[in-house]
């Protein structure tokens, strides 16, 4: 793969000698430890074979293998040969640094071990030993003699992008799960789903080309099968159009909106939105729910609601104060999600005061949504987006004294990653867990860029090049920086 993106660097590396190389056999024994799911090893297997010709057959770890060149993989405590391999000083120190998908690898002429407490970590590894391991032409293969040590900063390192509509679209994704995303640490991606899906509760709300159900489990499982946590996002309450376009729901049920005197082009307005107090609403959007529920099988659902300009303007909500409406709406998801065992996330624009923090109306609310900031449960995790270059992002100090558990989303401008990565780090307290990376161009054209340098669409316009350019520098400053 002919890629942009830079590898993360590994945060210690200790070399034997600049020349000195382990020898690797055509075949090779990976024996793995009793708590190690076995499918982590697929990806290194196939190209470690197609690489550098080297055939590896896995077997549940004994003793101290005797015969073949050993590669051991697996919990540190769980075999006698990590410590051998390892050693006992590079061990003591770093048991605690495993945690959260770290990972230590040991290059050594007995053998090769790589240790970690989670399979994520240990696939981690595995995917750096296949960057270290080099061919030799005919010869075989070799890898330098070394101790690797890597951890990653943050907790939850995450991507998000809408779900891609056509098949071409959809396989250039899974080409970047399968090769990109390993590389870049990523443990979550944020998909979008809203109407891209082919539902059969109310099929007049998928667009055309919809994706069907069983294309996205496949993708939620490929996903699975990298170390992937796939979770759905569906935009509830605001962004029901953009621009000219309404969107399938509002388009094919104008009963549920919420300016319903508006004409379809939408003129003077930036999204529509769907009124919250419409005694049908909500049993129609959790119809969907329940069926994007059964596709992803998640343990978090992300509602949206970001950037929810109109409300409080038909007959039904026209006299409710704001932050009494969006509240509900926020609560009555959440009561949705929770009882079945899920928990919520929502964009939290809406309930950031924009005097007080100093934002400006996209990422702070400026019609006093913000105060539902207090009328609703504090286990829902907010995503925290702002894409403007700052020294500090007061956002986060605001969520985190309320209760909430908050990730920081920058999106294409390096130096908005660089800031907010540096404002999570500032932070010492368990509020913040990691950042989300947002992606707001077509998914497939930006991974097309980070993979093969190119758009994935011929023709392009050179200011849409100039855009994907800035978007794969962001990704590449974003996944150095959280892992």
């Amino acid at each position: 793969m002919q890629t942009l993106f830079t590898y993360t660097v590994p945060k210690k590396i200790m070399f034997s000698t600049a020349s000195e190389r382990v020898k690797i056999p055509k075949k090779v024994n990976l024996l793995y430890t009793e708590s190690v799911n076995p499918d982590v090893f697929a990806s290194f297997r196939n190209s470690l074979k197609k690489r550098a010709g080297v055939t590896v057959e896995t077997g549940r770890a004994g003793s101290v293998p005797k015969e073949g060149f050993p590669v051991v993989a697996g919990r540190p405590g769980e075999h006698p040969a990590f410590e051998p391999l390892l050693g006992h000083e590079a061990l003591a120190g770093v048991i605690d640094r495993l945690k959260g998908d770290g990972y230590i690898i040991g290059t050594r002429e007995e053998g090769i071990a790589v240790g970690s407490e989670t399979d994520r970590g240990i696939m981690y590894g595995l995917s750096l030993l296949d960057k270290m391991i080099g061919s030799d032409g005919p010869g075989g293969a070799s890898v330098p003699v070394a101790t690797v040590l890597d951890w990653p900063d943050l907790a939850f390192r995450g991507l998000h992008f809408s779900l891609p509509v056509g098949p071409e679209d959809l396989r250039v994704i899974q080409k970047a799960v399968e090769e990109l995303f390993v590389l870049m640490r990523i443990n979550t991606i944020v998909l979008e789903v809203n109407y891209s899906m082919r539902y059969e509760s109310h099929p007049e709300v998928s667009v055309e080309n919809a994706v069907t159900k069983r294309a996205v489990r496949e993708f939620v499982e490929l996903c699975g099968e990298q170390g992937i946590e796939v979770i759905p996002q569906f935009q509830c309450l605001g962004h029901q159009s953009w621009a000219e376009r309404t969107f399938p729901l509002l388009l094919k049920h104008p009963e549920f909106d919420e300016t319903p005197d508006i004409p379809p082009h939408n003129p003077d307005i930036y999204c529509r939105s769907w009124c919250p107090s419409h005694p049908d609403i909500n049993r129609f959007v959790f119809d969907l729910f329940d069926e994007v529920i059964e596709v992803f099988e998640p343990s978090r659902f992300h509602v949206g609601m970001d950037e929810v300009f109109i409300l409080g303007k038909c007959r039904r909500c026209k006299g409710t104060p704001l932050p009494e409406l969006f509240a509900r709406a926020v609560r009555d998801y959440h009561e949705y999600l929770a009882g079945k065992g899920i928990r919520m996330m929502m964009w939290g624009d809406r309930l950031l005061p924009m005097e007080r923090t100093g934002y400006n109306k996209w990422e702070a609310s400026e019609n006093d949504t913000w105060k539902a900031v207090d009328m609703i449960p504090k286990d829902i995790m907010v995503t925290d987006w702002h894409y403007g270059r700052q020294y500090r992002y007061p956002s986060l100090e605001f969520f985190a004294e309320r209760g909430f558990e908050i990730n920081a989303c920058p999106w294409k401008d390096p130096k908005n990653v660089a800031g907010f990565y540096c404002e999570v780090m500032r932070r010492t307290d368990s509020k913040v867990t990691g950042m989300l990376e947002t992606t707001w161009y077509s998914p497939a054209d930006v991974v097309s860029f980070v993979m093969d340098g190119v758009p994935l669409r011929e023709g392009a316009d050179p200011s849409d090049v100039f855009e994907l350019k800035k978007v794969s520098e962001a990704w590449n400053h974003f996944a150095n920086l959280a892992w």
